[in-house]
């Protein structure tokens, strides 16, 4: 009885030794060979070949464990990130009998010199969006950020926050006598993008000095760089607009309406959007 006993705890021992890979391994194959010890101590004076056999075979299985990696645990994969969205509106002011009904300005539409115009976005996460504006005479508009038209609005925009551009609701941009085709540039972006802000801070500045009659138009150069350098240039096609929720503007003269905004999003860290519109 005895001799079978034994027998069986010395099958199990190798067997589980050979093909258990629980964390309690070792803690078990210990156990195994103490009982081992143990049945053979009770039928000889001393321990048998077998039970020294089993533990120099338990002592090479524990020289030959891997050692643990000291590099920590592996990082768990991260879920896919949520698309990085914008919705954008770029709207006229217009009444209708009195009441605001702000028009939003699609591609190709046909603006006349003294309409006014409103920019209104909604990223859906945290994120650094810029916008500029270009003329026909290839001047540049840094709109947004700006401390001409956004003063005090800083970087980062908050999802789910609505803002316009000018800022003040009493303030619109209002088109000038330069007519021709204009084009607006917006960029989202989930980095900060301080190539582009180093620029659009100098063209601000520039700009407002001009504006004031302080200084000339912003200089040749940075409408070269601004142009040819890839800072605003899409990174792949653009995005395919969609619908999104109507937002609420207000008008100069202080009642509030809704503008139906254009949904655009991209599973990259960016995307850049250009809208034109033909200015008469």
């Amino acid at each position: 009885m005895k001799r079978r006993v034994r027998t069986w705890l010395t099958v199990a021992f190798v067997v589980l030794a050979a093909g258990c890979t629980c964390p309690a391994r070792e803690g078990i194959l210990r156990t195994l060979g103490f009982c081992l010890s143990i049945a053979d101590a009770t039928a000889a004076p001393c321990p048998s070949n077998v039970a020294k056999a089993v533990y120099q075979f338990y002592d090479l299985l524990v020289c030959l464990q891997p050692i643990p990696s000291q590099a920590g645990p592996q990082p768990v994969p991260r879920p896919p990130t949520a698309p990085l969205a914008l919705e954008v509106a770029i709207f006229k002011e217009a009444f209708d009998r009195g009441v605001f009904a702000p028009v939003r300005v699609a591609d190709g539409d046909v603006l006349q010199s003294g309409d006014k115009l409103k920019v209104a976005f909604r990223p859906n996460v945290d994120c650094f969006v810029y916008i500029v504006q270009t003329d026909s005479t290839g001047r540049i508009y840094p709109l947004f950020p700006s401390e001409r038209f956004a003063p005090g609005v800083s970087s980062p925009m908050r999802g789910g926050q609505i803002y316009q551009v000018p800022s003040d609701p009493r303030l619109w941009m209002r088109l000038d006598k330069n007519t021709g085709r204009e084009r607006m540039y917006l960029v989202a972006s989930r980095a900060r993008r301080t190539d582009l802000e180093d620029i659009l801070r100098v063209l601000d500045a520039d700009w407002t000095k001009s504006y004031t009659g302080k200084a000339d138009a912003p200089r040749p150069n940075l409408r070269r760089e601004f142009r040819e350098d890839r800072l605003i240039r899409a990174r792949g096609p653009q995005p395919q607009p969609a619908e999104g929720a109507p937002l609420e503007v207000p008008s100069s003269q202080g009642q509030s309406g809704t503008v139906q905004p254009e949904l655009f999003r991209t599973f990259k860290g960016e995307f850049v959007l250009m809208r034109w519109f033909e200015h008469h």
